[in-house]
């Protein structure tokens, strides 16, 4: 998700992008500039988060058992930020003040429709760029189809091995 320093070289050689140059040929932009020129090209804001640089999985799993194997499979991940909740309705909020680069989603959460969060997720521009991996074990065939349909980039069966979810997700986030 980081922009390339050839994207801002271009664009402002275009003027696209508005900058000042400093006496030692160095660009500066203001943020404000920079905001402006991202929103116009619609390329997500959080590019600008000094933090976007690690990867960010948020993992949604109301299983204390499975939160917790899912959390350690993914900790031996090296620059991989990991965020976990066992709510839904919590997972919306986390997704606008986190920004994940993956969701791991449990589609059969007690409270919640996974497939309505997915479909939540899916229509925020902000967060088109967000791969969804959802996870289930108790999905026939007819719910896998359904899950599939409503917009995941991935559908992982449970039980799923460490090695395995560490696999697909690597797979998902590159």
């Amino acid at each position: 998700m980081d922009m390339s320093p050839a994207t801002i070289f271009r664009a402002i050689e275009k003027g696209q992008l508005k900058s000042s140059t400093t006496p030692g040929g160095h660009n500066r932009i203001s943020r404000e500039d920079l905001e402006t020129f991202l929103k116009t090209n619609n390329i997500s804001l959080r590019v600008l988060d000094s933090r976007a640089r690690r990867m960010r999985v948020l993992i949604v799993e109301d299983n204390p058992a499975e939160l917790r194997m899912f959390k350690r499979a993914l900790q031996s991940v090296t620059d991989l930020e990991i965020m976990t909740t066992t709510s839904g309705y919590e997972a919306g909020f986390l997704t606008r003040s986190f920004w994940p680069d993956l969701i791991l989603l449990d589609v059969f959460l007690q409270e919640a429709d996974g497939r309505e969060i997915v479909k939540l997720i899916r229509s925020d521009p902000e967060l088109k760029g967000a791969k969804i991996a959802a996870i289930s074990g108790a999905a026939s065939p007819e719910d896998i189809q359904a899950i599939k349909a409503c917009g995941v980039d991935d559908f992982i069966e449970k039980p799923v091995s460490p090695d395995e979810l560490r696999e697909r997700v690597l797979k998902l986030l590159h």
